[in-house]
C-alpha cells in the first residue's frame, strides 16, 4: 500500500500514515475474521491501519504479522511491542515502539476541520485551550482546540491497557505544561480513580506533522512506571 510518510520520532518509536481505499486493501487471514460483516469502507479504514501498522514494525526489523484487537476495540500488537492507530475519512496512522521503551502508546490523527466553540466545550477549557496555545506554539486558538480534542483521544488509547478504564472523560484528562521539553504537554487526572492518576501523571502528550498531516501521541516510557 502507498505511504504517505514514515517518521522515526525516536531511536526505536515509528509513526506511519497511509490513505485509505478500498480497492487497495488488504488484510492478513486472521485479521479477515475481525471485519466480517463490516461495511466496504470499515474493511478498508481497518486494512490500512494494520498496513500502516506494518510497515512501521517493517522499518523496525520486524516480520509482518496479524494485529489482533481487544474488547474495546484496540489493536492487539506483539508482545514485544506497544502500538496504537486512527483513522480519519481519508487517512489511517499507526504508532510503534518497542516494550522496552514504552509501557503504552496512543495516537491520533487531526482532522483537519475546525472544532469549533460549542463541540470544544465538552472537550476542554478556555483556561487549557490557552495552555495549549502557549505551550505548543499554536497562532490560532482553533489549532489549539483540535489539538485538545486529538491529544485525549491518544490519551484515551494510551491509558486503557494500563487502567481497563473505558470510561475515561475527556474533560478528566488535563493537559498541562510539560518539564520535558518545548512541544509536549503533561497530563493530570481530574476526578479519575486513583490507579488511572496514577498512570496520568506519567503520560507524555507531543505532536507531529508528516506532510501535510498533524498527529497527537502519548507515551509512557517504560521508565517512568519502574
Amino acid at each position: 500500500m502507498a505511504t504517505i510518510g514514515l517518521h522515526w520520532i525516536a531511536e526505536r518509536l515509528v509513526a506511519c500514515i497511509v490513505p485509505i481505499s478500498p480497492t487497495i486493501a488488504t488484510l492478513l487471514p486472521d485479521e479477515e475474521l475481525l471485519v466480517v460483516g463490516a461495511t466496504l469502507w470499515r474493511r478498508a479504514q481497518f486494512a490500512a491501519g494494520r498496513d500502516a501498522a506494518r510497515q512501521a514494525m517493517a522499518a523496525m526489523g520486524m516480520l509482518a504479522v496479524p494485529i489482533g484487537q481487544g474488547t474495546e476495540g484496540e489493536p492487539l500488537f506483539p508482545a514485544e511491542l506497544r502500538g496504537s492507530i486512527s483513522h480519519t475519512r481519508e487517512h489511517a496512522v499507526a504508532l510503534v515502539g518497542l516494550a522496552d521503551d514504552y509501557c503504552s502508546l496512543g495516537v491520533d490523527l487531526e482532522d483537519a476541520r475546525p472544532l469549533g466553540d460549542a463541540a470544544a466545550a465538552g472537550v476542554t477549557w478556555q483556561s487549557e485551550v490557552s495552555r495549549i496555545q502557549r505551550a505548543m506554539g499554536f497562532a490560532e486558538r482553533s489549532a489549539a482546540q483540535n489539538f485538545a480534542f486529538s491529544a485525549k483521544e491518544a490519551i484515551f488509547k494510551c491509558q486503557y491497557p494500563l487502567t481497563l478504564n473505558s470510561k475515561l472523560g475527556q474533560l478528566q484528562a488535563r493537559l498541562l505544561v510539560s518539564h520535558t521539553g518545548a512541544g509536549a504537554m503533561s497530563v493530570a487526572g481530574w476526578r479519575v480513580p486513583a490507579p488511572t492518576a496514577e498512570v496520568l501523571n506519567r503520560v507524555v502528550v507531543s505532536r507531529l506533522t508528516i506532510g501535510s498531516l498533524s498527529l497527537a501521541f502519548a507515551a509512557v516510557p517504560a521508565r517512568s512506571l519502574s
